[in-house]
């Protein structure tokens, strides 16, 4: 089967499998994890992020990039300042707003306490629940997990844009794109987090309210 089939729209001819890595690439900017998720088989992150970075600097890869881009930010009627805006609620984020760090023990803000331009930077919440202990002691737990979107990604991209950056932004971060994990307890008096297997990523941060 022949493997190369134009993407409407974009300059020069790409692979299918280049196609679902701009598609996939544009869905959060993780190189890494869009070239896997394109359909190609690394032997190890390592090999998927050089692969990753090396397709990125594929001349026709990087201008359907730019052009799906462009295409995307037409359709859904964001102008540029609009689009720093979000950048810039990103970059600005004070994880002081979204956590109360003025007590004993961290707290999870009330939700509507959290600004507006702080929900931003939050890309998912997961909120859980299990029960813990047996008997009379049983008593429901409750554990929030939100996620960030990088701070210092959202940063190097307004650098560059300001002529303060010379060289491309993947040459600086890499390829890989950090999403933070914080987790936060609501449920009174818990001294640890539950054993699940879930919550292995070294990356994760673990905070216990009171």
């Amino acid at each position: 089967m022949h493997d190369e089939t134009p993407m409407d729209g974009v300059p020069g001819r790409l692979t299918d499998r280049q196609e679902a890595f701009v598609r996939e690439y544009l869905v959060d900017m993780n190189a890494t994890a869009a070239y896997k998720r394109a359909g190609y088989k690394p032997k190890s992150d390592e090999a998927a992020g050089a692969a990753s970075a090396r397709l990125l600097g594929n001349v026709r890869v990087s201008k359907a990039v730019a052009a799906l881009c462009k295409k995307l930010a037409e359709k859904t009627m964001m102008t540029a300042e609009e689009a720093w805006q979000e950048v810039a609620c990103i970059a600005k984020a004070d994880i002081g707003d979204i956590l109360d760090f003025t007590g004993e023990s961290v707290k999870l803000r009330p939700a509507n306490e959290i600004p507006a331009s702080v929900r931003r930077a939050i890309q998912s919440v997961k909120v859980r629940r299990y029960i813990e202990g047996k008997g009379e002691d049983a008593r429901e737990v409750e554990l929030i997990e939100f996620r960030l979107w990088s701070k210092p990604e959202m940063l190097v991209a307004r650098l560059k844009a300001l002529g303060e950056l010379n060289k491309p932004v993947s040459d600086i971060l890499g390829t890989h794109i950090q999403v933070h994990t914080m987790q936060v307890c609501t449920t009174p008096a818990l001294n640890q987090l539950p054993d699940q297997s879930d919550q292995t990523n070294e990356r994760n941060g673990r905070i216990l309210g009171s």
